[in-house]
C-alpha cells in the first residue's frame, strides 16, 4: 500500500474519524499517515473506528457516509480488553465487527476495511461474537470484511467467536471473517464456530490480493451445521488465488461436513497456495480431513514444504457421510487433485477407507504427489468399526488404504494422475479393520511412484537413514527437494531413534523481537502408546516414540548453532 501525506489521509477519514481522531489531544496523536498513524488507546477508539467503517454518520447534517480508510493508517498503543461498552457504545448490533461484507454483486452494500491497523504486537482481549449479526451480514471475526487494499498486521486477538447453527452459510475467523487483502503476523487465540467457513485467523480468504502470512491459531475451531463447508485451524477456505504461507495451527480442529484441515480446511481455485505451513492440533471431521489440507483442489492450486504431527481421525457414521460422497483422511491432506510437494506427516490417520499416510484420495488426471514422506506410525481403514455400516465400501490396502496414498485410481479403478518420489518409513503398520495387514516387500506394491512409497529404513529395521541425504536430500543441480533454505535439518542427524525432523526456517526465529522461538514446531509430546488391534485411536497429537523418533526439531543448543550457520549460508 503506498503511503498517503496528513491531508489525503484526512480527506479519506473525513467526517467521524479524521474529526475524531486528528483531535485527540496529547503528545504523538497522529494524523492518519504512515509515519504518524491515528492513534487507537482504548475500546472507545475502537469503537469510532467501527462507526466510521459500517454506518457513518445518517443522520449529520450534510450526511456522513461510511469510509472504507483506504491509505489511512491506525497504530494500536496498549492492549485492550473488551467490556459490555464494547458491545453497545453505538448503534451497531452487539455482534458487530469492524467491516462487513453482503453480496459480491450489491458491492455498494459491502463495508471493507481498506485501511492499514498495525496491531503493535498488543493484545484485544475478551471478544464474544454470538449469532449471525442479520441474515445479510455472517461475516464475523474482530474485522468482518477486510477489502483488497486494506491490511491487518502484529496483532493478538482473544476471545470466542459463534455463529448460530441456524444462521446463514458463510464466514467467522479470530482476526477477520473475510479477507481479500494482507494479515501478517497476528495470532489468534480464539475459540472458532460457525456454519460454513470457520478459521482460526480467517474464515475466508479470497482474491490474488489475499495473503495470510506469518499468523498462527490456538483457539479450538469447529462447525456447527451439517451445511458447514470448510473449517481449517488458520483458514476455512482459500480461493481464487489466495495464499497462505508461513502459518501454523496448534489447536484442535472439528468439522462437521465437507472439507477439514489442520491448517486450511479448503485450499481451491486457479493458483490458490499453501505453502511453508504446519499443523499440531487434532483433526476431525467426516468427509475430506487433512492434517494441513482438508482437500486441494483448483487450477495449478498446491500445497508444499508442509508438515503436519497432529492426528488425523475420520468421523465415521452414515449420519455425517453425505450420500454419495467419498469420504478421505490424509496425514498432510484429506483430497487431492492438484499437486502436494516436499511436505511430511508424523501422526496416526484413521477413517472409514481411503485412508493415507500424505493423502487419502488423489484420483484426478492432474493429481500429483512429488516428494512427499509418510513418518505415519499408523494407518488405518477402520470400516464399520467406526460405525459407517455395511453400505460404506470396505477398506481394501490393495485399492483405498495406504502407506503414502490411499486411493489413486478412478471408479473404473484406472489409475489416475502421478506419483514421484515418495517415501514411507518401513515399520509403519497399516490395519484394516483393527488387523495388521503386511504391504509386500516388492515392486508392485513399493517404491517412489506407487501408493505405498518406498521404504525408509528406521532403527527396528537394524539400520538407520540419514536425514539429510537419503530421506530429505536436495539436489542442487535439479533444484529439487528439500530446499535448505526452507527447511532446516539437524546436521548429521538419522533415523536412530532420537531423530530431529526438519522444521521450516521463517518460523523458528520471532523476527519481530530477535528472540530465537520455535514457534511450537518442537513440543514435547508424550509418548504415543501402542493401541490394540481393533481399537480406534482418537488421540491428540503424535508423539510416539514407538517407531524410534521424536518430535520434530527439539535440542535448542544444537539448533541455536545451525541457525548461526545456516543464516551465515543464506546470506551468502
Amino acid at each position: 500500500m503506498l503511503a498517503v501525506t496528513a491531508s489525503a489521509a484526512r480527506a479519506a477519514c473525513d467526517g467521524i474519524c479524521g474529526t475524531y481522531f486528528a483531535g485527540k489531544s496529547g503528545t504523538g496523536a497522529g494524523d492518519g499517515s504512515s509515519g504518524t498513524p491515528y492513534l487507537i488507546t482504548d475500546q472507545t477508539d475502537l469503537a469510532k473506528l467501527r462507526e466510521c467503517v459500517n454506518v457513518g454518520a445518517p443522520t449529520a447534517e450534510p450526511v456522513i457516509a461510511p469510509k472504507d480508510h483506504s491509505g489511512v493508517h491506525f497504530r494500536l498503543t496498549a492492549s485492550i480488553p473488551l467490556t459490555t461498552a464494547w458491545q453497545l457504545n453505538d448503534s451497531m448490533s452487539a455482534n458487530t465487527p469492524i467491516g462487513y461484507w453482503v453480496s459480491s454483486t450489491t458491492t455498494t452494500n459491502n463495508r471493507p476495511f481498506n485501511g492499514t491497523f498495525d496491531g503493535n504486537n498488543k493484545t484485544i482481549s475478551g471478544l464474544t461474537i454470538n449469532g449471525g449479526v442479520d441474515d445479510n451480514n455472517v461475516t464475523l471475526g474482530l474485522f468482518g470484511f477486510i477489502g483488497s487494499e486494506g491490511t491487518v498486521k502484529d496483532l493478538h486477538v482473544e476471545g470466542t467467536v459463534t455463529s448460530a447453527n441456524t444462521s446463514p452459510v458463510s464466514s467467522f475467523g479470530g482476526i477477520a471473517g473475510r479477507n481479500a487483502g494482507i494479515v501478517v503476523g497476528c495470532a489468534s487465540s480464539v475459540n472458532v464456530t460457525g456454519r460454513g467457513m470457520a478459521g482460526g485467523v480467517v474464515g475466508f480468504n479470497t482474491g490474488e490480493n489475499a495473503k495470510i502470512e506469518n499468523c498462527y491459531n490456538t483457539g479450538a475451531v469447529s462447525g456447527n451445521h451439517a451445511d458447514g463447508t470448510s473449517i481449517g485451524g488458520v483458514v476455512g477456505n482459500n480461493t481464487t488465488g489466495a495464499t497462505v504461507t508461513k502459518c501454523y495451527n496448534i489447536g484442535d480442529v472439528t468439522g462437521k461436513n465437507n472439507n477439514t484441515g489442520g491448517v486450511v480446511g479448503r485450499n481451491t481455485g486457479t493458483n490458490s497456495t499453501v505453502s511453508e505451513c504446519y499443523n499440531i492440533g487434532h483433526v476431525r471431521g467426516p468427509q475430506f480431513v487433512g492434517g494441513v489440507v482438508g482437500l486441494n483442489t483448483g487450477e495449478n492450486a498446491k500445497i508444499e514444504n508442509c508438515y503436519n504431527t497432529g492426528n488425523v481421525t475420520g468421523l465415521g457414521n452414515n449420519d455425517e457421510i453425505p450420500d454419495g460422497s467419498s469420504p478421505a483422511r490424509g496425514g498432510v491432506a484429506g483430497g487431492n487433485d492438484v499437486t502436494i510437494k516436499n511436505s511430511y506427516s508424523y501422526c496416526t490417520v484413521t477413517g472409514v477407507y481411503n485412508v493415507g499416510g500424505v493423502v487419502g484420495l488423489s484420483n484426478s488426471t492432474d493429481s500429483n504427489v512429488e516428494n512427499c514422506v509418510s513418518l505415519t506410525w499408523l494407518v488405518h481403514g477402520a470400516g464399520d468399526l467406526m460405525g459407517g455400516g455395511d453400505s460404506l465400501v470396505t477398506p481394501n490396502a490393495d485399492t483405498n488404504v495406504g502407506r503414502v496414498v490411499g486411493r489413486n485410481t478412478n471408479s473404473s479403478g484406472a489409475v489416475q494422475g502421478t506419483l514421484t518420489n515418495n517415501k514411507a518409513r518401513a515399520d509403519m503398520e497399516v490395519r484394516i479393520r483393527g488387523v495388521n495387514h503386511n504391504i509386500p516387500d516388492d515392486d508392485e506394491h513399493k517404491g517412489p511412484e506407487k501408493r505405498h512409497g518406498a521404504d525408509v529404513l528406521t532403527n527396528e529395521s537394524g539400520t538407520t537413514a540419514d536425514l539429510q541425504s537419503e530421506v530429505f536430500a536436495y539436489d542442487d543441480g535439479e533444484k529439487k527437494g528439500w530446499d535448505p533454505k526452507i527447511w532446516y535439518i539437524v546436521p548429521d542427524s538419522s533415523l536412530d531413534g532420537k531423530t530431529n525432523l526438519p522444521v521450516l526456517i521463517a518460523l523458528m526465529d520471532d523476527k519481530r523481537t530477535g528472540e530465537i522461538k520455535f514457534r511450537d514446531q518442537d513440543p514435547k509430546l508424550p509418548a504415543h502408546p501402542h493401541d490394540s488391534p481393533g481399537s480406534i485411536d482418537d488421540g491428540g497429537g503424535c508423539g510416539c516414540d514407538a517407531g524410534g523418533f521424536t518430535a520434530p526439531g527439539l535440542l535448542a543448543l544444537a539448533l541455536m548453532a545451525g541457525i548461526k550457520r545456516l543464516r551465515r549460508r543464506l546470506r551468502g
